[in-house]
């Protein structure tokens, strides 16, 4: 006889981020209730999990986890891997391997879907930079620009180089080649920040002298590009650590938005409104105490939560973030929400915090299902036990003899 039970049914979250590229980290955020009791005993080289795929191509753990990382069952654990070789693709599944099978995947939180609903994912994994043979180039063209990453073997292949089509000669796997085409109209200072630019800049503090006093003077940052815009959660070493990021928000219809954000300890979130001065931003949130990780929707406050701002379609919009962190939990995200407009039905659209939507109700309008139990074959003398257990809490329960 086989048994079934959720207890032993882990669950996964989702990914953090859920976009990704070669070389690039994720975190798993998942719930193994009680099949950690059947990962004991560990060799040193065995995590309490078999392993973790996304679109086939297993995440590497090695140096992140291993036979002695502390994970809690019936509550929200992460882990870190990094990415390796997989296809390109905007739609790669999660599978995620314990002993007593694989995880099940919450849809409601793991499911990411574009506002028109015209393409959801589990993991998005996109081609990656790393370097470019030359920043240094003429308008009258002809120069050779090779370019070295990841995810180009594919003979849709595309390169601009300011905003002028580059003319593909070579394409494979870990690099593409390409002529430069003339122009008359000489390349943007690019030391600032320009749209177009995909990802979002994260520089990231960590040091005892990180305070949220001195933030403007935070030096010696680890830089790296980021594909949303959350950074990944107790990384530091010392007591205190900071985040900056910048990046460019491209409205994807006209219509209003706000911004929801969400850290512990302190944030800032700014908006360049005028796309004449994108750089002249305005400041639309600050967070001055600690929320839980992606705590959005569940406390819409004025240090949580914009103001509607109105946006248009098409338009860059320069956004900057700023974090600061004091003590343990350090997190920092921002989420944007669209308003409906008369054209445009956003009421069927399929987001990841959906499940935390709160429905009250009434108890006195409420009916509770009821459970009968008829002992048909009681013991000897008629008596018999009764015992109910909270499934979250094995050490709770209700015993009762009758």
């Amino acid at each position: 006889m086989v048994r079934y039970m959720k207890a032993y049914t882990p669950v996964v979250f989702y990914l953090s981020p859920p976009v990704i590229y070669y070389e690039s980290y994720t975190e798993i955020w998942f719930d193994p209730k009680n099949t950690l009791y059947l990962s004991q005993n560990l060799k040193s080289d065995e995590m309490v999990f078999v392993n973790t795929e996304i679109g086939g191509s297993k995440l590497d753990f090695e140096f992140l986890v291993d036979y002695d990382t502390h994970f809690r069952y019936y509550y929200d654990n992460k882990a870190m891997g990094q990415v390796g070789e997989m296809p390109i693709g905007h739609s790669s599944d999660i599978k995620m391997l314990w002993e007593v099978g694989h995880a099940m995947v919450s849809d409601t939180e793991a499911k990411h879907c574009s506002y028109d609903m015209k393409r959801c994912y589990y993991a998005m994994n996109v081609p990656v930079v790393f370097n470019i043979s030359s920043h240094i180039g003429y308008t009258s063209g002809g120069q050779n620009l090779t370019i070295h990453g990841y995810g180009f073997n594919n003979e849709n292949v595309t390169v601009k180089v300011g905003g002028v089509d580059c003319k593909v000669t070579q394409y494979q796997d870990s690099s593409v080649s390409c002529e430069v085409q003339p122009t008359t109209v000489p390349t943007a200072n690019a030391t600032l920040n320009q749209p177009g630019a995909n990802g979002v800049r994260r520089q990231y503090f960590n040091g005892t002298d990180i305070h949220w006093s001195n933030r403007d003077t935070w030096a010696n940052p680890e830089q790296s590009v980021a594909t949303s815009f959350e950074v990944p959660t107790n990384l530091k070493t010392h007591s205190r650590s900071g985040n900056k990021m910048y990046a460019w928000f491209v409205a994807p219809e006209t219509s209003q938005y706000r911004f929801h954000m969400t850290c512990n300890d302190y944030c800032d979130f700014w908006m360049g409104l005028n796309t004449s001065d994108p750089l002249n931003k305005t400041h639309l949130v600050q967070r001055r105490g600690w929320t839980n990780s992606r705590f959005h929707l569940r406390q819409l406050t004025s240090d949580t939560v914009s103001d509607w701002v109105n946006l248009t379609k098409g338009e860059n919009y320069y956004v900057e973030g700023r974090h600061w962190d004091n003590g343990w939990s350090d997190n920092f995200a921002v989420g944007v929400e669209i308003n409906k407009t008369e054209t445009m039905d956003i009421t069927n659209h399929h987001h990841a915090m959906k499940e935390i939507q709160y429905i009250s109700a009434s108890p006195k309008d409420s009916k509770f299902e009821t459970t009968r139990i008829t002992i048909t074959n009681p013991n000897k003398g008629g008596s018999y036990a009764l015992s109910l257990q909270n499934p979250k809490n094995l050490s709770y329960s209700v015993y009762k003899n009758i």
